[in-house]
Formats: C-alpha cells, sequence, structure tokens
C-alpha cells in the first residue's frame, strides 16, 4: 500500500489513496499506458469520484486489457456488465467479481482482442459508467443475464466474503473459488495479505498461528511488517 503520496509514487505500486482532482490527468495519462480510451476512462472515474484499483491497456497485439472496480453498489455491477452486452461487442470480455480482506466488492473487466478492439471497448465501458450515472435512480434490471445477476448478489453477500468467480459476457460461468490468502514473490516474500491474514496482522488479540495452512515463513514475513508498521505510528 503506498502511503507516501502522489509525489513520490512509483509506477506499478498500489496506491489506496484519494487523487486529488487537480492530479487525474497526470495519472489517468500514467495508468493508461498510452491508450486515449483507458486514459479518458481513468480521468472520468478520478473526477466523478468512482472507484477504480487496477488497469492494464493491454501489452501485444492480440493482449488483454482490463479495468477493475471497487466501491460500487450491486446495480452498478450489473448494469455495466448487462451493458457491455450491446452491440456486439461482447465476444472477447471477461468479468471477474470477487471480495476479499478488507475491501468492498469488485468487478474486473478484462478485455482480449486486438488493439482496437480493446480501444473501443474502453470507450463503451465509459459510455456505460455514463448512462448509469443519469440513470441510476430509475434503471430496469429485469432482463440482465440471470449468471450476472445471481453473481453479483452472491459476491455481495456474507456467504460470498472471500470468493472470486469469472464469467464470460455470454453467462457462461466457472464455479466460485475462494481467494488465495496471500501473495508470494518470485523471491519468496509476501507482498500482500488477504482476508484472513491481514485482518489477523492487525490485532494484537489474536494470533497468526491460528491461521491453518500457512507456513511458519509467511508467519513471520507477517509480523515483521506488522511491527514495521507499528513502529511507524509510534515515530
Amino acid at each position: 500500500m503506498n502511503k507516501r503520496g502522489l509525489e513520490n509514487y512509483i509506477f506499478g505500486e498500489a496506491f489506496y489513496g484519494k487523487i486529488p482532482k487537480e492530479q487525474a490527468k497526470k495519472m489517468a495519462l500514467l495508468w493508461g499506458e498510452g491508450s486515449e480510451n483507458l486514459t479518458n476512462l481513468i480521468e472520468y472515474c478520478i473526477l466523478n469520484d468512482i472507484g477504480t484499483f487496477a488497469s492494464c491497456k493491454g501489452h501485444g497485439e492480440l493482449a488483454e486489457g482490463y479495468i477493475g472496480f471497487t466501491r460500487m453498489p450491486k446495480d452498478f455491477f450489473k448494469y455495466l456488465m448487462n451493458y457491455m452486452q450491446e452491440d456486439g461487442l461482447d465476444g472477447a470480455i471477461r468479468y471477474m467479481v470477487s471480495r476479499f480482506g478488507d475491501h468492498e466488492p469488485r468487478l474486473s473487466i478484462m478485455i482480449f482482442s486486438r488493439r482496437e478492439g480493446r480501444e473501443e471497448k474502453f470507450k463503451k465501458i465509459l459510455e456505460g459508467i455514463k448512462e448509469y450515472s443519469k440513470t441510476k435512480d430509475n434503471i430496469d434490471l429485469s432482463k440482465i443475464n440471470k449468471t450476472f445477476d445471481e453473481t453479483v448478489e452472491y459476491i455481495f453477500s456474507k456467504e460470498g466474503f472471500g470468493k472470486e468467480r469469472m464469467i464470460k459476457a455470454s453467462g457462461e460461468a466457472k464455479t466460485y473459488r475462494r481467494m488465495s490468502e496471500y501473495v508470494i514473490d518470485g523471491k519468496g516474500n509476501i507482498t500482500y495479505a488477504y482476508s484472513p491474514i491481514r485482518r489477523f496482522c492487525r490485532s494484537s488479540r489474536k494470533k497468526l498461528s491460528s491461521v491453518l495452512g500457512v507456513p511458519k515463513k509467511i508467519i513471520e514475513q507477517l509480523h515483521s511488517k506488522e511491527n514495521q508498521k507499528n513502529d511507524r505510528e509510534r515515530e
């Protein structure tokens, strides 16, 4: 998590702070990676307080680009997934709906196509967001794909906490699966901890050793990270 401010931001790091609107263009250009429509999409989201957490323009001629949204109501997810089915643009789109750690449910829209196709779809996503903003108090989701509907409902529920589901735009979906509780980089260091480990790290009343299946090395790294965090807070 980046806590140092945008002036010291390094591309590729996670940044969970609110982006000042005067920095919207600068950060959109950085995260848009040269894609005009992805840049426009990110800038609009920053200026309109729409939560995003990751993006990629898609590197290579036949590569996958994506944009992720969080801190959004259920109807936003459903509406946007449904909106992207229009105009025959759904052939190369997949959605991942998930909820983990201390985060709100999130929606990732992944686009596998040539560069022109990705640009077209990023533009379509922005159009869908604008339409939702205009009609959110009076939208009709009665004809939404059944799989989209039940997936979003489940992920937002108590039972769906810590789960994710991948869905094709056609409505075909993989079964729900539990998300990994931690991520390890190529050197064997933990880079991020999800629920429940992340919550254990933040509580002096619980012991990490009670989380089943966590290697001793990982527990030691988590303890070290938590101690460093406490030291910074005391400074």
